[in-house]
């Protein structure tokens, strides 16, 4: 698949294109740190035959609901990545997720008084693109956290069923890592075509961070 140019429709049409990924963070063999397991990956990318084509990112920023709205109150997490520099993703702790134009961060901003940022729960994680036949490997470190993040995506996939256990042989392989990988999330929004969008990804995101968190 290849992104379609235009503006923001195109973009969030773009977004519920199918592909079947995994996102998972990645703990370095012992003796290496997380710099020198970096490196590992990139060798091991490289071996496959892949081609670095550019870098990636994705921050979140976690807001949590006043008593006016919710009780118990609800955290939203906006999160925004490099892939779809257009769009804002608002993933709630239920997996529910509302994608929105970057005029929503602005709307987020004259809501004090009911979504309040929560200190501590921001979030960044940044790294290197590569192509491989037809899978698009990511991986990075987050920021504040010090965590390898490894995110791999079958770009020529038909559908989840099919195409799952050939993703998970694949990250497997790459990683030399015998346990299985996550089980995939499917949204509301691609349940029924048993697929996954950008909205899937960004909810992978948003609950990788959310372990991170729970770790600390």
């Amino acid at each position: 698949t290849s992104k379609p140019s235009g503006g923001r429709l195109s973009e969030l049409q773009w977004e519920l294109v199918a592909f079947v990924l995994s996102i998972l963070l990645w703990d370095p063999p012992e003796g290496l740190d997380v710099n020198l397991g970096i490196e590992s990956l990139r060798k091991r990318t490289e071996i496959l035959g892949a081609k670095l084509c550019g870098s990636w990112a994705v921050d979140c920023e976690s807001y949590q609901s006043s008593q006016y709205v919710a009780n118990p109150a609800q955290m939203v997490h906006i999160l925004h990545c490099t892939e779809y520099p257009r769009s804002t993703f608002a993933v709630m702790d239920s997996g529910n997720c509302l994608v929105a134009d970057l005029s929503f961060d602005i709307i987020m901003s004259h809501l004090k008084g009911f979504y309040a940022v929560r200190k501590g729960l921001k979030f960044e994680a940044k790294g290197y693109k590569y192509e491989a036949q037809r899978h698009i490997i990511k991986f990075g470190i987050v920021t504040n956290h010090r965590r390898i993040v490894v995110e791999v995506e079958d770009k020529q996939a038909v559908n989840m069923a099919e195409s799952w256990e050939s993703l998970t042989q694949f990250v497997g392989g790459f990683l030399h890592r015998s346990q299985p990988i996550p089980l995939p999330l499917t949204t509301t929004m691609t349940q029924s075509a048993k697929e996954q969008s950008a909205v899937d990804s960004m909810v992978q995101y948003a609950r990788i961070f959310g372990q991170l968190k729970k770790a600390t």
